[in-house]
């Protein structure tokens, strides 16, 4: 496993990347859904990490993408505004995270941005 981060102008990239067994292209789209766990998994978890990270990233103005191989493993990028500047801009060739379920409301995401 490998960790690395950087500042990129206004934004803060930390980026994690393992070498698994890596995530199939028909599961990718459901990683950031709470609970998933992609079909054959052998890892120990629940399902909630990747989940967790968007809320907080969403919370904090940043975003999460994933990209992975099957059989080369997985990268994850979060993307954190640097003293709370907001930045929207998608990054070529990444999934993105899914928007936000309508279980929450504008007024409890104002209240995460506090």
């Amino acid at each position: 496993m490998r960790v690395r981060t950087r500042v990129d102008g206004l934004r803060c990239l930390v980026e994690i990347e393992d070498s698994g067994p890596g995530i199939s292209p028909e599961a990718l789209p459901r990683v950031f859904e709470p609970f998933f766990r992609a079909p054959g998994t052998r890892a120990e978890g629940c399902g909630i990490g990747l989940a967790t990270v968007r809320r907080i990233a969403d919370a904090h103005g940043g975003t999460v993408e994933v990209r992975s191989e099957l059989g080369r493993g997985t990268i994850a990028r979060l993307w954190l505004p640097v003293a709370g500047v907001v930045i929207d801009e998608p990054v070529a060739g990444a999934v993105p995270a899914p928007e936000p379920q309508p279980s929450m409301g504008t007024e409890a995401q104002r209240e995460l941005h506090l």
